[in-house]
């Protein structure tokens, strides 16, 4: 892992270019469980499939800072029938292992270079969904925790002197 300094907004913003460039991926949300679906500032209605970005825990240590974050992946279900149930799952499962894949295999700056930035922890977790939000979706989620290798720095604190 490099030495570049990321804050949790760098994270969110190295997911959003992954929705970005993912071809199948048509809209992206960061917030809460609460917020999925909503728009604000102007936003058309959701586009899917939806890549949505929980914030979970930061683990600060001495040499080490890591982000966990839920990922929801899902489309919208227009035709409830087993097989379009079935397609569409497995389509965001694929689609979600695109995106940790982004980050665990990504070694040239022309595929991101997520790699040197960050670690992710492997094997990660993906969990099937249906549930109500505004439209009726399914998918999967999963927490992914990326670790960096950024040390706690009292020196570039934005402190007075104490004196």
């Amino acid at each position: 892992m490099s030495g570049k300094l990321k804050t949790l907004r760098g994270f969110v913003k190295d997911l959003k270019t992954i929705y970005e460039k993912h071809q199948q991926i048509k809209d992206f949300g960061f917030g809460f469980i609460e917020d999925v679906t909503f728009k604000n500032q102007g936003d058309t209605v959701t586009q899917y499939p939806y890549l949505f970005v929980i914030p979970d825990t930061s683990i600060v240590d001495e040499r080490e800072l890591q982000y966990s974050v839920k990922l929801i992946m899902m489309d919208r279900v227009v035709n409830y029938t087993d097989d379009n149930l079935l397609d569409i799952m497995s389509d965001m499962n694929q689609i979600l292992q695109d995106v940790i894949a982004q980050f665990a295999f990504s070694y040239t700056a022309e595929n991101g270079d997520y790699t040197g930035i960050y670690q992710i922890d492997l094997p990660v977790s993906l969990q099937p969904f249906a549930d109500k939000f505004d439209d009726y979706v399914c998918g999967y989620f999963a927490t992914i925790n990326i670790t960096l290798a950024q040390p706690l720095d009292r020196c570039d604190a934005p402190f007075d002197s104490f004196e």
